[in-house]
């Protein structure tokens, strides 16, 4: 694990639709600072795996503590995706609704994928203009082609069709390997995957990684950080990769404002 540089600050369990559903909700976890911040932060969301089925964001606290504590606001979500974003507090907190970083593993990053690769989904939501303040993606040891998973994987048909039924279209349809952006600009792209992963073979982030490409230049592709699928996610070089990635962003957003 990571060093923590920065106290920590959580709001727990806030609604981020109108349902009482104890999915729908997330945890915020805010640096603490001394004096008010001079230059509101970017926020990460996080969404989590786990096959479309299980999971939660109680799981992921140490993620959202991590990426806090190097001045990172962080949203954890719960499995079901967001119709708004937290932007009440946004001044309060010292962070940009206008910025946001999406991080999703697994399954996660499937859903990150189509939220990048489909605009539809986020355009117009929270009344800010949601797919244009995504700046930045990052998709760690994700699930990008339905269809080519149950290929390598045929074990995995059972939660495959508990979330997609048996339609293989379904399938097609929630894969982001066959969404191409049409008159946009892809925003820059991190795909993490750990070769010590027994869960999902490391050519299908490769593939996703070269279709990507066909989209623009700010794609990068990292399969150097160990351990395994869930694993992973608490190595440090993984964190630090995450950092590195977000600060090399926010460094290109200054030298050009």
């Amino acid at each position: 694990m990571p060093d923590m540089h920065t106290t920590v600050k959580s709001f727990r369990n806030l609604p981020y639709a109108d349902s009482d559903d104890p999915k729908q909700k997330l945890d915020l976890f805010v640096p603490v600072r001394e004096e008010p911040c001079q230059k509101e932060s970017p926020v990460i969301v996080y969404i989590h795996g786990g096959a479309w089925r299980t999971g939660d964001k109680s799981e992921y606290e140490f993620l959202g503590e991590c990426f806090a504590s190097r001045d990172f606001p962080t949203a954890v979500l719960s499995y079901r995706l967001s119709q708004n974003t937290p932007t009440s507090s946004a001044a309060y907190l010292g962070y940009r609704p206008s910025s946001i970083y999406l991080i999703g593993h697994s399954a996660g990053a499937q859903i990150t994928g189509l939220l990048t690769l489909d605009p539809s989904w986020l355009e117009n939501l929270g009344g800010i203009g949601l797919w244009e303040a995504v700046k930045g993606v990052v998709g760690v040891e994700g699930i990008y082609d339905i269809p080519k998973l149950v290929e390598v994987w045929p074990t995995y048909v059972d939660f495959i069709q508990m979330a997609f039924t048996e339609d293989t279209d379904i399938w097609r349809r929630a894969s982001p390997q066959y969404y191409a952006l049409e008159g946009r600009n892809l925003p820059p792209y991190l795909v993490v995957h750990s070769p010590d992963d027994e869960l999902i073979e490391v050519a299908h982030s490769e593939r996703y990684f070269k279709h990507l490409e066909t989209m623009g230049p700010r794609v990068l592709l990292n399969t150097d950080v160990r351990g395994k699928h869930f694993e992973m996610l608490r190595e440090k070089a993984f964190f630090d990769i995450v950092i590195s990635f977000i600060e090399s962003q926010l460094a290109k957003e200054s030298a050009v404002e």
